[in-house]
């Protein structure tokens, strides 16, 4: 992330709390007036990005490239001018997960984008297996909420019903501005992606061990493929001590010997109801980018 983008989200959080804050108040009338201003502000800025938006297609090439980038993405958004639709937003963030689900034998099918609803199904080893909540949680819902943030909400059948932001909440005067661009508030997310070094160099039959947000994580390449599990077993409660075995493509723990198939979402090779917990993991050129929890 470069410092522009820093910036632009610190920028947009810090205008979140002070929206917030306008709407404890208790002066007549007054969140009434400021709910105003911020809508004259924002059609003036729309008038603004409509001629630039005129101007941009006269060069090929060049509406996609500001739709891609990090901070006139999500403004073009707020304003209906990405180049891109809303359903091909969500085909496109689908696509950048699939790659991680098929690493554990599933996919995911996209079922209907009707009026910001999106309904999906899990396929394969992804549906009704254990890591079928957070790859939902993370992987699925974090890529859409950062490529389609004005989806209103997220179905995915067979799973509990999924809120997502909503950019149309008619209680209040003051909409949150990170609620319209979908841009995540650290103080509110409870996942978050974080980019990873030195991963996509991992030699195949290699792994590596690594913290993030203070989790142990492994991460195993198996040929070309690449796996995050948590660095926790299940079966002994015992940390670190996950190792790759890989003339059978496991993990094992080093403290009681219990095998985890690395390629099917850490399933246990002893037919125990012990599994390890996947992370979803995601691979773009020589980029790596991982889900954990962050702390609220």
């Amino acid at each position: 992330m470069d410092a522009m983008t820093t910036q632009f989200e610190a920028l947009v959080e810090a205008v979140d709390q002070k929206l917030e804050s306008i709407e404890k108040t208790s002066v007549p009338g007054f969140r009434q007036q400021v709910g105003e201003l911020v809508n004259d502000l924002l059609e003036m800025y729309r008038m603004g990005f409509e001629q630039v938006m005129h101007y941009a297609h006269s060069y090929p090439g060049l509406p996609q490239k500001f739709a891609e980038d990090p901070v006139l993405g999500p403004l073009l958004m707020i304003h209906n001018m990405h180049p891109l639709s809303f359903e091909e937003r969500v085909n496109k963030a689908l696509e950048n997960v699939r790659p991680y689900l098929k690493t554990h034998d599933g996919n995911v099918r996209l079922i209907s984008v009707e009026q910001g609803i999106v309904t999906l199904a899990l396929e394969g080893h992804c549906q009704g297996c254990p890591s079928s909540r957070i790859t939902i949680k993370t992987a699925i819902e974090q890529e859409l909420m950062r490529l389609a943030p004005d989806m209103l909400d997220l179905i995915v059948e067979g799973e509990d019903h999924l809120e997502a932001m909503s950019a149309d909440d008619s209680s209040r005067v003051v909409i949150p501005l990170s609620a319209v661009q979908g841009v995540t508030v650290k103080s509110t997310r409870t996942t978050g992606w974080f980019a990873l070094d030195n991963i996509t160099t991992l030699s195949p039959g290699s792994a590596q061990k690594t913290r993030v947000e203070d989790h142990p994580v492994i991460i195993a390449r198996l040929g070309d493929e690449f796996f995050a599990y948590h660095d926790y077993c299940p079966q002994c409660r015992h940390v670190n001590q996950l190792a790759l075995r890989v003339k059978d493509s496991a993990l094992e723990c080093q403290s009681c010997h219990a095998l985890y198939d690395a390629r099917r979402a850490g399933r246990s090779i002893d037919h125990t109801s012990y599994h390890l917990e996947p992370l979803p993991l995601l691979i773009e050129g020589h980029e790596a980018r991982i889900a954990m929890p962050v702390a609220e």
